[in-house]
């Protein structure tokens, strides 16, 4: 059922995991050699490259202690190696980014100057903020001669995140990098600008409290008959996604004329686009979506639509499927049968479908 998933069959008693010891080491043999063979016969391994390549890879990782440099840095390294051209220079870094050796983005200027050559250094730098911070602890003193224990206290919590205290929680070693990780954080969906009522914040939904609580997000109005989900039933919904599609949803909201600030919590959220409120719910392998006012129902659908696409194209893949449920009369059927039918408030609007761009341009408010 999920292809991408290896079983483990060195097992005696066909377990559904790869036990390992963190003290002994005993069982790492047996994740390397399954790994080994998952990917044995995978393009990208039996791909043939030219040796200067290899060689850039090679002075690429020669400083073990070096965790990132500009990628004017990498030119002159790849010149060292052979290589003159930028042009193939940039495969390079796109060939060693996809394969995981390094982290190489280009969505922004900022991601586009530095490239990570420890993927756990870049990890370890996003752990300073997106962290547990019942288990993490922080230097209250110092936190608090900052001036920054409220705001502190607000993003695990709630959320949203002052710039001052990612610049705080990203200083010392990593004073140069916040624009570098901030711009890293907004391309991956990570986070979005938070941008309501004159306030310039970042919001962070997985740093949203499990505690919060519900009645911070009034609730769904009942009888609602706007509803629409994105059911993975036949699947399963993936951790994070519910909060990558409220970071897409908020950064729109945000640049939309007469937006209300959202109503967030862990599992619940009330975003406004312009006068048209979407009320978010996550149900077990479900999202629900509730519209006001169901005139402009097909819009946000639509809207909705091309953000899940792009949740697919850039963070999950072509594994990553779901099934688009509408309510009609009560009842769920599906988002082909509903356009077959032309069934209000979703379809019968000629006029309304006209606004409907066919790929939304997300990427103008996601930085």
């Amino acid at each position: 059922r999920y292809s991408q998933i290896v079983d483990n069959t060195s097992e005696e008693k066909q377990l559904m995991f790869f036990p390992l010891s963190n003290i002994s080491g005993r069982g790492i043999d047996n994740i390397r050699k399954s790994l080994e063979n998952a990917v044995k016969d995978k393009d990208y391994v039996n791909q043939s490259i030219p040796l200067k390549w290899l060689y850039f890879l090679h002075l690429l990782q020669k400083s073990p202690d070096l965790k990132r440099i500009f990628l004017s840095d990498a030119y002159l390294i790849g010149r060292k190696a052979g290589i003159t051209r930028t042009e193939e220079v940039n495969d390079c870094l796109e060939l060693f980014h996809n394969l995981g050796l390094i982290v190489y983005l280009t969505a922004t200027q900022n991601l586009r100057n530095v490239v990570a050559l420890d993927p756990q250094w870049l990890a370890s730098a996003l752990g300073r903020v997106i962290r547990d911070v019942k288990v993490h602890n922080v230097d209250e003193e110092r936190l608090k001669e900052s001036g920054l224990s409220e705001e502190y206290k607000a993003l695990y919590t709630s959320g949203v995140a002052t710039i001052d205290l990612l610049e705080y929680l990203w200083g010392g070693d990593l004073s140069d990098e916040t624009d570098y990780l901030l711009d890293l954080m907004l391309t991956t969906l990570l986070a979005s600008r938070w941008n309501f009522n004159g306030s310039s914040k970042i919001l962070i939904p997985c740093l949203i409290s499990s505690v919060r609580s519900r009645k911070s997000v009034k609730p769904r109005s009942k009888g609602a008959k706007s509803v629409f989900m994105f059911d993975f039933s036949d699947s399963f919904l993936p951790i994070g996604i519910f909060e990558r599609l409220v970071c897409i949803c908020v950064a729109y909201s945000s640049r939309q004329d007469g937006s209300r600030e959202p109503e967030l919590s862990k599992t619940e959220s009330r975003i406004w686009f312009g006068s048209h409120m979407m009320f978010l719910e996550q149900q077990d392998n479900s999202i629900f979506v509730s519209i006001q006012p169901q005139e402009c129902a097909n819009l946000c659908l639509e809207i909705l639509r091309s953000m899940m696409r792009k949740l697919k194209t850039d963070i999950m893949g072509e594994n990553f499927k779901w099934r688009e449920m509408l309510q009609i009369e009560g009842e769920f059927i599906s988002y082909e049968e509903a356009k077959s039918r032309e069934t209000w408030p979703w379809f019968t609007d000629s006029n309304l479908s006209d606004k409907l761009p066919s790929a939304i341009n997300l990427e103008n408010f996601l930085r």
